[in-house]
């Protein structure tokens, strides 16, 4: 399912973030360029309130809890992501550059999440492996020869 049969909700975050719809649009091979939101939390709500139907994909996580339960309210979402732009692209001295990046976090927010991975418990023991390059497993091996047994 593409991003555009999403229900795609954008906020600048009171304008704190540089945000371009057309170069998000193309990115994203939208049809049109998406609305960029200024309150989505705050003055805007009821426009969220009104159009989380369907699939909907949120750009924004600290809010996560209030339009979350604003779109369960208004009963019209199916599914909701919710994706954190702000601080892993646009809160940054290269927001202005960082289109590309935002484009990439919300194609990848649309993937289903990843297989749950398999731990291994481990108690050393005062035993250690260092696995590596010889010349970085070395230099590992001497900072911690005195306090572990160590395999390389």
């Amino acid at each position: 399912m593409s991003i555009a049969s999403k229900s795609l909700f954008l906020c600048n975050c009171n304008k704190t973030m540089p945000l371009d719809a057309a170069a998000l649009g193309a990115a994203l091979d939208l049809p049109t360029p998406p609305v960029i939101h200024t309150m989505l939390c705050q003055r805007e709500l009821a426009t969220f309130a009104a159009g989380a139907t369907g699939d909907v994909l949120a750009a924004c996580t600290q809010e996560q809890r209030l339009l979350g339960d604003v779109a369960e309210e208004s009963g019209g979402a199916q599914t909701i992501r919710f994706v954190n732009i702000r601080e892993t692209g646009a809160w940054s001295k290269d927001g202005a550059q960082a289109t590309p990046k935002i484009a990439a976090l919300l194609a990848l927010a649309q993937l289903p999440d990843a297989a749950p991975v398999p731990t291994v418990g481990y108690q050393s023991t005062g035993r250690a492996v260092i696995i590596g390059s010889p010349q970085r497993a070395a230099s590992a091996a001497a900072m911690l020869a005195d306090k572990l047994d160590l395999s390389l």
